[in-house]
Order: C-alpha cells, then structure tokens, then sequence
C-alpha cells in the first residue's frame, strides 16, 4: 500500500488551524508554523536501548473523580504518546477503578478523597474530611521525587 501524501490544501489546513492555536507563542518561541514541527520533534527524546524505563520522562497528574475520568485519563495518555515512560494519575477512590480500566499503561493512585456537599451541621464530618485530606497530600507528596528526571 502506497502512503498517502498531503495536498497543499492539506497543508494550508494544517498551518491555518496551527495559526489559529498557537499564534501568540509563535513570536516569543521565534518558531513560525513551517518550522513548528521540526521544533516540536527536538523537544522529544529520542528512544534508546541505552535508557531505563522512566529516563523519558515521568509525568503525575492530578485530579478525577467518580463522575470526571475522562480528563484526567487523557491528560496521562497525552504525555504517553508524545514520549514519556511513565504516567501517574492521582485520583480519588471512586476514580481509581475507571480510570485504570480504560489502560493498562497508566499507573493509578486512589490517594484523594472524594468530599460530599457539608452543610453546618456536618462540622464533625468536615474535620475528618480535612485531616483525610490532608493524609491525602502526603501521599501525593511522597511521590514527587520520583517523578523528577
């Protein structure tokens, strides 16, 4: 099968929409849009047989609850697929199940807490919510520094 080539209004397309995403970045980077994709290429490791699993890139997103797990999901996949080796999500525990079922390659933390509406009454609830939460980012906490390269 013959590959399919890009016709000028293919291209065209392309830089219109490149223009209409990133044209305020454009000048500060010094990058114009003919130029774009060779400079996202160099921001890219390279693969090598040489490197660890992580050496690159690790990224630890944060965020997800039982009713929101697409945004997260997409997030760490993002990184996956522009090159990174590991993908972190934390997430609440309702989060945890879903999020983990849509891929194997993601690596799922159920480390936050998922708060209900408190009213005044619920002050007894909302000091364990607090204290819960602040174990929560502990956790979080603890994996920082191995997500540094």
């Amino acid at each position: 099968a013959m590959a399919a080539s890009a016709s000028e209004s293919d291209i065209a397309a392309i830089r219109t929409s490149v223009d209409d995403v990133v044209p305020a970045a454009l000048p500060v980077a010094g990058v114009g849009p003919a130029e774009l994709p060779l400079a996202v290429k160099a921001m890219v490791p390279l693969l090598s047989p040489l490197k660890h699993k992580g050496q690159a890139g690790k990224i630890g997103v944060v965020g997800g609850c039982q009713e929101y797990t697409g945004a997260p999901y997409f997030a760490a996949m993002a990184a996956l697929r522009i090159g990174a080796d590991l993908s972190h999500i934390f997430c609440t525990r309702g989060a945890a199940p879903v999020i983990k079922s849509y891929s194997p390659e993601l690596i799922v933390h159920p480390y936050l807490v998922e708060t209900p509406d408190l009213t005044s009454a619920d002050a007894g609830r909302a000091l364990h919510m607090q204290s819960e939460a602040a174990a929560a980012a502990v956790a979080v906490g603890e994996w920082l520094p191995r997500l540094e390269a």
